[in-house]
């Protein structure tokens, strides 16, 4: 799967190719926010947009005969197409922004053409329910080794025009279904997210705020009221605000690995040990309960009253234990934040064992620490390491099989801010080559040297 950018923010061209980790590095301000919101944008865009896949033949036998069949697509072109639409319309949508921002902006995602293959493998059903008050319904089927969708209208007691628009968006789900992963994304806003989120309604604020003008002015304009309602955040923070805002209702769920428990213990244990402990999510809020230490007393914190750490790692929490499906992307900014190097190496160890537990991890990152523990765990998943020097480490570490990840699963880029383009980092037995980063702590380690020796 590849995401290739054209004219977006500082970058002037690039692709970045998903791998089970892929990490993106750069400077400040040279987009890596800008590529990995896109991503998730588009990602998120290819379940909700409709194309014109069936045509005015094909609602007509629905209609006359109950039932019509369609070749199935070439899902390339599908991509293509929403690639398109996505970056005409509704990338200004993900960024919240003026669309003469993006006028010149291309974002488009393409896949292997054996997912068209793959495709012709899949059996699916897919039954709609078009309307609270009518039995209509739309059942769309794929069979194995066929190379038509079967669609059914049962008790057509709706319009046409409703029919049509139900069945180019479902027909864009099911095709799109087994090839695009769903998505979630942890912003690098989060702690604000977190313990602001209950007055982060910007659009009841904007109504409030208009209908105090129409009491001072007596007049509405319906135009600029519409604009103000609109949130003032991109998608993927408002996506935080809601999974907050939401957050009791989905603890509920269970993620897949909350479902096989037992089998993913390994996952939730180093969780808690990234957090120091646990979340507990009720009506009234959410609550940090710390790892009950000997001779201490048991704490429960409201959110607000937890540190900058605690509130960063909680919507990861959340996701691990309530959301994830196996095959999902997740998409992290800055995954380091606020944490001490000692928890950055802790989390590292997390990140590698979600990617392990079958989730496509997407992070970018300004932190030396956790790239270099990332980089220790691809150099341990090397198989010439002999089996007794790697167990004593574990033991000695803290560490187990699920910890490591080999080099040919990770993909690196870094955007640079000389070129303006995204470029590939080498990744082998060694781990990533962090050139962005040597180069800085090298700088900063001779200016200490030379001040040490005029000073010592």
């Amino acid at each position: 799967m590849k995401f290739n950018f054209e004219n977006i923010g500082f970058i002037d061209s690039g692709e970045i190719e998903l791998n089970d980790l892929t990490v993106i590095c750069g400077r400040n301000n040279t987009g890596k926010t800008y590529i990995s919101h896109s991503i998730y944008g588009l990602l998120k865009k290819c379940h909700s947009l409709r194309l014109e896949i069936a045509n005015e033949e094909h609602i007509d036998s629905l209609f006359k005969d109950g039932e019509c069949e369609i070749d199935i697509p070439d899902i390339c072109l599908i991509l293509d197409d929403i690639s398109k639409e996505f970056s005409k319309k509704s990338l200004k949508d993900v960024f919240n922004s003026k669309e003469d921002i993006f006028k010149n902006t291309s974002v488009s995602l393409s896949i292997d053409d054996k997912c068209n293959h793959f495709f012709k493998e899949y059996e699916d059903e897919l039954i709609v329910k078009l309307g609270e008050d009518t039995d209509t319904e739309l059942r769309i089927v794929t069979r194995k080794n066929e190379n038509t969708i079967i669609i059914n209208l049962i008790n057509p007691e709706v319009s046409k025009g409703f029919v049509t628009y139900a069945l180019h968006r479902e027909l864009v789900k099911l095709i799109l279904r087994p090839v695009i992963p769903s998505t979630f994304v942890i912003t690098s806003e989060r702690t604000g997210a977190s313990m602001f989120y209950k007055d982060l309604d910007s659009q009841a604020h904007s109504l409030l705020d208009q209908i105090i003008e129409l009491k001072d002015k007596k007049k509405l304009n319906p135009f600029e009221f519409m604009d103000k309602m609109r949130s003032r955040y991109s998608l993927p923070i408002r996506s935080n605000i809601d999974s907050m805002r939401y957050a009791q209702d989905t603890v509920k769920d269970k993620s897949h690995f909350s479902e096989n428990k037992e089998n993913f213990e390994y996952l939730f244990k180093k969780s808690r040990d990234v957090i120091g402990g646990s979340f507990k999510t009720i009506g009234s809020g959410v609550y940090y309960l710390p790892t009950k230490k000997r001779n201490r007393d048991k704490v429960e914190l409201p959110m607000h009253l937890s540190s900058s750490a605690t509130k960063s790692l909680y919507l990861l929490d959340l996701y691990i234990r309530h959301i994830a499906k196996i095959g999902d992307v997740l998409v992290i900014d800055e995954p380091e934040l606020n944490l001490h190097p000692d928890a950055q190496r802790q989390l590292a160890q997390l990140l590698i064992r979600t990617v392990n537990s079958g989730i496509k991890l997407i992070i970018t990152t300004h932190s030396d620490h956790l790239l270099r523990e990332i980089n220790t765990l691809i150099m341990l998943s090397n198989p010439n390491i002999d089996n007794e020097d790697k167990l004593e480490i574990f033991q000695n570490y803290g560490l187990i099989q699920e910890d490591t990840l080999s080099p040919d699963r990770v993909n690196a880029y870094v955007n640079s801010s000389n070129t303006h383009k995204i470029h590939k980092m080498d990744v082998n037995e060694l781990g990533i080559h962090m050139n962005l980063f040597n180069k800085e702590i090298n700088d900063s380690s001779n200016l200490s040297k030379e001040v040490f020796y005029l000073v010592s």
